[in-house]
């Protein structure tokens, strides 16, 4: 009889260990607060974007799904502007990357991963799990890993002061999926922007619900000239 083992968390750390071990024959339970539809239709999630060891870990178990449709990220680039000489630079340099990185909208790819782990045995359950589940869960189950990155039930885990010693975010975010910018030349790439005293811009190539398209996240230094996402709530306001 196969060990019974329940996943909390639907995103890529609880699908990605979930086809894992169902493909290996054990008897796995994931349990998700979102429907395959509600991610599809819902907002943009993150920014990711996975690298080459990451993506071989999706390889070896037969998830990398989008090789053929992801334009590729090929490079690393950084520009420093110079705070006290506007358009000049204190340095830009961009690099190709040993293998090509990928990144994937979340909104296409969890359904998808859904699809293949069910197809291979795996069971779902739609639910949002509070901290008062967990031992009915766990009672049923051989195992039980907790994979979720938000929500209550996460905060369990009391913050290490030890290990960060920051108690509040350093950063304003705010990202924008958008069409037709020019691409880099000669070569794909992260293009990385640091503006002393303001915070960082970057761009890179990315695959989302509509086809390629190019991924634009800033993050502002709280309190100063980019913390200014509040009240940005279209990708037309990320723009002005």
């Amino acid at each position: 009889m196969s060990r019974k083992i329940a996943i909390i968390g639907a995103g890529q750390s609880g699908l990605q260990l979930g086809i894992g071990l169902v493909k290996k024959g054990y008897d796995i339970t994931i349990y998700s607060n979102r429907t395959p539809e509600e991610i599809l239709n819902g907002r943009v999630t993150s920014s990711q974007c996975m690298f080459d060891i990451a993506l071989q870990n999706e390889r070896e178990i037969g998830i990398n799904l989008w090789d053929e449709t992801c334009p590729p990220v090929e490079g690393i680039g950084l520009t420093v502007p110079n705070p006290e000489v506007p358009g000049e630079k204190l340095f830009s340099w961009a690099a190709k990357i040993d293998a090509n990185a990928q990144s994937v909208d979340q909104r296409i790819k969890m359904p998808k991963l859904i699809e293949v782990f069910e197809e291979n045995g795996g069971k779902m359950v739609y639910q949002n799990i509070e901290k008062e589940d967990l031992d009915g869960i766990a009672s049923q189950n051989d195992l039980t890993i907790l994979a979720a990155g938000k929500g209550d039930i996460v905060r369990m885990f009391e913050r290490d002061d030890e290990k960060c010693m920051y108690d509040k975010p350093m950063r304003a975010l705010a990202l924008t999926y958008v069409h037709g910018m020019k691409p880099n030349k000669p070569f794909s790439r992260v293009s990385f922007n640091l503006i002393p005293g303001v915070g960082e811009y970057f761009v890179f190539p990315a695959e989302t619900i509509s086809g390629p398209c190019e991924i634009m996240v800033f993050e502002g230094i709280v309190g100063g000239p980019m913390d200014c996402w509040q009240d940005a709530k279209t990708p037309e306001k990320h723009l002005e």
